[in-house]
């Protein structure tokens, strides 16, 4: 890869991995608000609550490593690739 394409995937991860980072945040308030809220109406809803969570935090991990894949890696083979290819 050149030196600036390098440089447009670095600030592509950096964009991608801030508004990750937002998202994960703004999903940790709204998680912590939801559960005091429980916490204070219907003890017994915590667990589930938890659980929900839980998945929606895996899940967002999953969404940030797929798209880490294809931003860094994919770029790569397909350049790779196209060297190859050309005579």
């Amino acid at each position: 890869m050149t030196k600036k394409s390098n440089t447009a995937v670095i600030v592509v991860v950096a964009v991608v991995a801030a508004a990750v980072a937002v998202v994960v945040v703004v999903v940790v308030v709204v998680v912590v608000v939801v559960v005091v809220v429980v916490v204070v109406v219907v003890k017994v809803v915590v667990v589930v609550v938890v659980v929900v969570v839980t998945v929606v935090l895996v899940l967002v991990v999953v969404v940030v490593v797929v798209v880490v894949v294809a931003v860094v890696v994919l770029p790569e083979t397909n350049e790779k690739q196209y060297l190859q290819c050309t005579p």
